[in-house]
């Protein structure tokens, strides 16, 4: 801990002008420009020219994860509005058919009393659709909110129904119908997110044609995006930051596909961030199934476990390990939790490509690209900035090759 200590959150800051913040797509997702860094050298692109960029026989790793319409807004019968940010669903808590607990941030809190019952209609096939929410009690920075409704929908199509697109706070509009198919990628399957892996928002269904046809391995992956993703870092080193837990899922056919790629020494890139963690994640839970340190507390990687754990094992016999405790338990795929921050000093076990967007100043992504590029991030950003990129989640991407 004492080198992240060492770690300064404001040697991570620049200047981002908020005329450079894409506040929305452009018409086409495969237009966005395309900034590659590969041997020290920067160089400016479309990223409809991303298949020129990735190697024959790369794996390329997609984050399925889907955004949910995860804001709902309600309002009380004197007419003042409570916004209801459904953040993680509450496991803990056993539910009943048509009942679901979440984890949630309210705007407006103090204007709903704990015993107040908040109410949604709408009108589907001649049939009223009743959405409730209640009050239960505040955990942490968090408050748990009973929902329960009247009919055979699930959670999530309630979401459908009655939310709105969970837009990031630095975009300062309203959400737009369009923001549901925009703010989504083309392969987006596993109901989760309330934030989008915004490195696929660049990708189209040609791209990914054209990508098999260059026999690269497209393979997809799961972790749930959280809403702290958004969280600032208020503190003035890095180990005092706190990260927020994300729901990973990866089958048996990613980590076979992973070993394949460290067999043969073909490059592995991961979309975004969160693919990026959740893949690097993997190597840790498998050196943790080695160790037999998952009796207690389940396939959780905590935030600083991979600067305190032994990383000389090898990640092939890492993922066998995985590989092994899958075959044992008879399951196909693991679900887990990762707090894992990477900051820079941190040595990248399986990423070798990382595609990801311009991220905001100080904060925890822009670390994970410091320590991805060995400390050339303000280059690369200088660069972006000069050239015009746009920033953010609805904004350009990058390249990187480590």
């Amino acid at each position: 801990m004492t080198i992240l200590s060492q770690i300064h959150v404001a040697d991570f800051d620049y200047y981002l002008p908020d005329s450079r913040i894409a506040m929305h797509p452009l018409p086409k997702r495969e237009d966005s420009k395309l900034l590659v860094y590969k041997d020290g050298n920067i160089i400016h692109k479309h990223f409809y020219n991303i298949p020129d960029e990735l190697p024959p026989q790369t794996l390329v790793l997609f984050n399925n994860s889907k955004v949910v319409n995860a804001r709902l807004n309600f309002r009380r019968e004197t007419g003042a509005e409570i916004e209801i940010f459904c953040v993680n669903k509450a496991e803990e808590y056993e539910t009943k058919f048509n009942e679901s607990y979440w984890y949630c941030l309210i705007g407006n809190v103090k204007k709903w009393r704990i015993e107040e019952t908040l109410v949604r209609e709408t009108l589907l096939y001649n049939a009223k659709i009743k959405l409730e929410a209640n009050f239960i009690k505040k955990v942490d920075n968090y408050f748990i909110v009973k929902f329960t409704w009247n009919s055979n929908h699930s959670f999530y199509e309630l979401l459908e129904m009655f939310g709105l697109v969970p837009l990031p706070p630095y975009i300062k509009r309203h959400s737009e119908i369009a923001d549901r198919k925009r703010y989504q990628t083309v392969y987006a399957k596993q109901n989760g997110s309330v934030a989008a892996p915004t490195a696929g928002l660049h990708f189209t269904d040609d791209i990914l044609h054209k990508l098999t046809e260059k026999k690269c391995i497209i393979d997809e992956l799961t972790l749930h995006v959280g809403a702290g993703t958004f969280m600032p870092m208020k503190h003035d080193t890095a180990n005092e930051h706190i990260m927020h837990p994300e729901k990973i899922i990866v089958t048996a056919k990613n980590i076979e596909n992973i070993i394949h790629q460290l067999d043969y020494q073909y490059p592995i890139a991961a979309t975004g961030t969160t693919a990026c963690r959740t893949l690097e994640s993997l190597y840790w839970i498998g050196l943790k199934i080695l160790n037999n340190n998952f009796e207690n507390n389940g396939l959780l990687l905590d935030q600083w476990e991979p600067y305190q754990l032994d990383n000389t094992i090898a990640p092939i016999k890492s993922l066998e390990a995985i590989i092994t405790y899958m075959q044992k338990n008879d399951i196909q795929h693991i679900e887990g939790t990762t707090k894992m921050m990477i900051v820079p000093g941190y040595e990248f076990k399986l990423t070798n490509i990382l595609i990801t967007n311009f991220h905001q100043p100080s904060s925890t992504l822009l670390m994970l690209v410091s320590a991805f590029t060995g400390g050339a991030w303000k280059d690369i950003y200088k660069s972006a900035l000069e050239n015009d990129y746009r920033f953010l989640s609805y904004g350009d991407a990058s390249i990187l090759f480590r």
